[in-house]
């Protein structure tokens, strides 16, 4: 199978000020969105952003499993998690609270 590379943008734009930035990917043409540093997990782009300040996004447990290899310093947290999960079980959902 070919790998195929990822070469797609990803920017924030802030109303306010007007001011747009553009986002670095943190895994090569792998994976686009915002880096975990709270849990040394996958990288991060919502789905869906609530009007309660909560960006969700989910991963099929076969995803995490095999994004969960590739991390450099998965938490004590999301090691316990994936040891629990098989590849066929439901989805994980992802949710992040704004400040």
């Amino acid at each position: 199978m070919q790998e195929v590379k990822v070469t797609n943008v990803h920017a924030l734009f802030d109303k306010e000020s007007g001011v747009l930035t553009l986002l670095d990917q943190p895994v090569k043409h792998k994976y686009l969105g915002f880096r975990n540093d709270l849990d040394g997990g996958p990288v991060f782009w919502p789905k869906f952003v609530s009007s309660g300040n909560e960006m969700v996004t989910w991963f099929t447990a076969d995803e995490l499993l095999a994004i969960y290899e590739q991390l450099p310093n998965p938490s004590a947290e999301l090691k316990a998690l994936v040891k629990k999960l098989s590849p066929d079980d439901n989805p994980v959902l992802m949710i992040v609270t704004l400040k």
